[in-house]
């Protein structure tokens, strides 16, 4: 029989396995508690008041924006060398850009999805 064992006061899923039924309990620790049934941990992480409850998954803007201005800091750091083969005029707008990849966390706080934070990226010189 399968079973999912979980945490009495977090509801934490911990593991799936295959018990006997009548040994199950011999296996759970202090503050554990055994779910009669497999859960598919993808789709669910806890157990509360004996039933899987559904994988939440929080979504953070600055998070994801500072992921992407990263790339794109790492992307354009040629620009600013000085063996660039760029003018001095196209290294400034280079400069300007790069500054507000940097900037660029702190505009997107207020983004609900993904695409918010895409819409808002800066554009990078040359690709509008």
């Amino acid at each position: 029989m399968m079973y999912t064992i979980y945490d009495t006061a977090t509801g934490k899923i911990l593991s799936v396995g295959s018990y006997r039924p009548e040994r199950v309990q011999a296996y759970l620790e202090e503050g554990q508690a055994a779910y009669e049934g497999e859960v598919d941990t993808q789709k669910y992480d806890r157990i509360v008041d004996g039933e899987p409850v559904a994988v939440t998954n929080t979504f953070f803007p600055q998070v994801l924006a500072r992921e992407m201005r990263d790339l794109a800091l790492q992307g354009s750091d040629w620009t600013q060398g000085a063996d660039s083969p760029l003018s001095d005029a196209a290294k400034a707008t280079w400069r300007t850009y790069r500054q507000q990849l940097r900037d660029f966390p702190t505009i997107v706080t207020s983004c609900e999805t993904p695409q918010e934070v895409e819409d808002l990226m800066p554009i990078k010189p040359g690709a509008s």
